[in-house]
């Protein structure tokens, strides 16, 4: 397709050429004054075309036909083409587009001059009688032609740019209107002009003539500048509507990724969130199952953006060296990116693409910041009400723990108490069966102390890894009896909060196990951090055990310990070794990268 349309552009180019070529050829340059006049006011007209979605309208063609009339068609040509060039220039329009209309102006101001030349060779009146009718029937002739070949071409410029049916209608009614105002205006013309009283007027008169027509085509570009403002702020209000619902980040995202799209007509986009180390991931995708998962800051167009702070139109990214294939879909040609700020800080950048260059326009980018700042709006209003469910999770956890302390763990203690007591008062009453009862006790107060432990938020978010493993060391050696130990070498400031929970959790696992099964007198921890490659053992001089006959005696009691351990290091992509025999100790070693650990839930580091 887009072959195609490089094919009909580069022909309608080339006709374009040479039909300026063979017009300045045959170009009779009289009345230049005239030409001059009639030439100022089409440039004044052609400054504030009237702008209907893709298509631009200008009442061009009574100018045309009267200077054709006083100057002949040929030079007319090449003067409206050469004032159709200059206006796009000044308009700032892409320069494909500019030299399109130009060649496309020339053209049917050729296809004009050809069909009156057809009407001279088989009209019934003689080329000297200068009658109404006659000029009439020229009127028709030239207007039919120019009408038809400009809509044409301009259908063609249009093809494969959204819904056919709605374009060729479009064009329809402009080609009809624009032929009904030429018609009428260059009708009147001919008919005042038939009288011999008012051809003495001279260019003061023919700029008074047509000076309403300058008129109505300025209030008409104002009027369609209004109402494609309004319909865009209509747009702009129902898009932001429809973002601000509640749900979580993700699919709150993909929503607005969704409407982006929708409210510049794009045929791609993907939502970047920017991390707190600067690195682009990926959030949401439309219309697109390829695409880079990432970028750095200031790597391709989105990271620039990022970097920056600034919205980015590109409309070849061919052109653009920053662009990086598979930032966006492969059919994309021209980009629109803007960045999402919140507290003066990109948190995101959403960028959108269509599959023709110069298919964004200024406008367009004009709709995204103001829809860039509802998303701003709606992405901290999640964010917070996130945190507010994170934080009343953890104040209803820690209600609940405190529950658990003060009610079933002091009613255990209690109960454990007054066995201890019964049995001293009675030590020869049901001594091993209340010796059981107690111990089950220990036990279920042990279980529910970890409950607790667990139920509350992890210390090393609040303290730190190293303070955190500190302390429950020393919770351990006062309440067991057993000597701990831990050193650190090469500890990172960055250290991801995905690493520090698994290796938190690793030691809390290995040093429990210690305590329950290794009846274990000293036990050290070590973590060393080399390169990318954290390394953590956990050693005790305890009992040991048969690795092999533990896995099956796990199996057998559903008992999922060492199993977790395993789970807990796969979780970062790391790996684990537990070192161990009958009267030898345990070694439990993890080694992590984590460098390669990227924290989705929380982008807090903790050492």
């Amino acid at each position: 397709m887009r072959q195609f349309i490089h094919q009909r552009l580069s022909t309608l180019g080339v006709l374009g050429l040479l039909g300026t070529m063979y017009a300045l050829s045959i170009a009779d340059w009289q009345n230049p004054k005239g030409l001059l006049t009639l030439g100022l006011i089409l440039f004044m007209i052609e400054l504030v075309p009237i702008r209907m979605r893709k298509i631009s309208l200008t009442f061009s063609f009574p100018l045309i036909f009267a200077m054709a009339l006083t100057s002949g068609y040929a030079a007319t040509a090449v003067i409206s083409t050469g004032l159709l060039l200059i206006a796009g220039v000044l308009q700032r329009k892409p320069m494909r587009t500019v030299f399109y209309n130009g060649s496309l102006r020339m053209v049917s101001i050729l296809a004009a001059m050809w069909a009156v030349d057809i009407v001279h060779l088989v009209s019934p009146w003689e080329l000297g009688e200068k009658t109404l009718p006659h000029y009439l029937t020229l009127l028709l002739a030239a207007v039919l032609a120019y009408s038809c070949v400009s809509a044409l071409l301009v259908r063609a410029y249009l093809v494969g740019r959204g819904n056919r049916k709605k374009y060729d209608r479009l064009i329809l009614r402009m080609t009809l209107l624009s032929m009904a105002v030429g018609i009428a205006y260059d009708g009147l013309m001919l008919w005042i002009a038939s009288d011999p009283k008012n051809t003495g007027a001279g260019d003061l008169g023919t700029f008074f003539f047509f000076s309403p027509l300058v008129a109505a085509t300025l209030m008409l570009h104002l009027i369609s500048n209004l109402t494609r403002a309004k319909n865009g702020l209509e747009t702009l209000f129902t898009v932001a509507q429809s973002i601000h619902h509640p749900g979580d980040l993700q699919t709150v995202l993909a929503h607005i990724l969704e409407e982006a799209t929708e409210l510049v007509q794009s045929s791609c986009g993907y939502f970047y969130l920017v991390e707190e180390n600067g690195k682009l991931t990926r959030a949401c995708r439309h219309r697109s199952s390829t695409g880079l998962s990432g970028l750095a800051k200031g790597q391709g167009l989105a990271g620039h953006v990022a970097l920056t702070g600034e919205p980015l139109l590109v409309h070849d990214i061919t052109r653009d060296p920053r662009y990086l294939p598979g930032e966006l879909c492969k059919s994309t040609r021209s980009v629109l990116a803007v960045p999402i700020t919140i507290d003066q800080k990109v948190v995101g950048v959403i960028a959108v693409g269509k599959k023709e260059t110069y298919s964004f326009q200024r406008d367009d980018l004009k709709m995204m910041r103001i829809f860039a700042t509802h998303v701003a709006v709606v992405m901290k209003n999640v964010q917070y009400l996130e945190e507010r469910e994170k934080r009343l999770l953890v104040e209803e956890r820690n209600r609940f723990a405190r529950d658990i302390h003060d009610g079933l763990a002091q009613d255990l203690a209690g109960a454990i108490l007054q066995l201890e007591m019964l049995r001293r008062k009675h030590p020869d009453v049901l001594t091993k069966e209340l010796g059981a009862i107690q111990d089950s006790l220990r036990r279920t107060v042990t279980t529910v102390r970890h409950s607790i432990y667990h139920l509350r938020p992890a210390p090393y978010s609040h303290v730190g890894l190293v303070p955190a493993i500190r302390a429950h060391l020393d919770e351990v050696e006062a309440q067991h009896r057993m000597y701990t130990a831990l050193t650190t070498e090469g500890l990172p400031e960055d250290l991801p909060a995905a690493v520090a929970k698994v290796s938190f959790d690793i030691v809390t696992e290995s040093v429990q196990n210690a305590v329950k099964h290794a009846k274990a007198t000293q036990l050290c921890v070590e973590i060393k951090v080399e390169g990318s490659l954290l390394t953590l053992d956990v050693k005790d001089n305890g009992i040991g055990f048969d690795f092999g006959k533990a896995i099956l005696q796990a199996a057998e009691r559903h008992s999922f310990g060492i199993e977790n351990l395993y789970h807990l290091a796969e979780q970062v992509g790391g790996t684990l070794d537990i070192l161990t025999a009958p009267g030898r100790g345990t070694k439990v070693t993890a080694e992590i990268p984590w460098k390669e650990v990227i924290d989705d839930d929380d982008p807090r580091r903790v050492v």
